[in-house]
């Protein structure tokens, strides 16, 4: 039987910093549709090329909202993991604890108390 040893703490601070990180990608993304108008200016709004950028951040936008999702969706699912295991041990204790304070003690046989 393998043993589990998950510091919670530590779970903890690498969701959070993770979880920072991803916002700050998040912040970096946010101006892509100025990109988009920046890009269609320079080009002096190009019929064909304006087009052409709308449908490339559109489509990589989906993407990249994906992969957030997708980013938040694996930090929900570690915490919650993590705070199942916490409180599996927790119960566990409780059990343990529950189950020795019911044991009753048995019968020594007469043949095994000294003479």
């Amino acid at each position: 039987m393998s043993k589990y040893r998950i510091n919670a703490a530590g779970v903890s601070k690498t969701l959070t910093a993770t979880s920072n990180t991803a916002e700050g990608f998040q912040t970096d993304l946010a101006p892509l549709d100025g990109y988009v108008q920046s890009a269609a200016s320079a080009c002096g709004n190009s019929g064909a090329i304006v087009p052409a950028l709308q449908a490339l951040f559109t489509y990589e936008g989906k993407d990249l909202e994906a992969m957030a999702q997708q980013i938040k969706s694996c930090l929900s699912g570690a915490a919650l993991a993590t705070t199942a295991y916490v409180h599996g041990d927790e119960q566990m204790v409780q059990n343990a604890q529950r189950n020795a304070s019911q044991a009753q003690m048995s019968t020594i046989p007469p043949q095994w108390l000294p003479h």
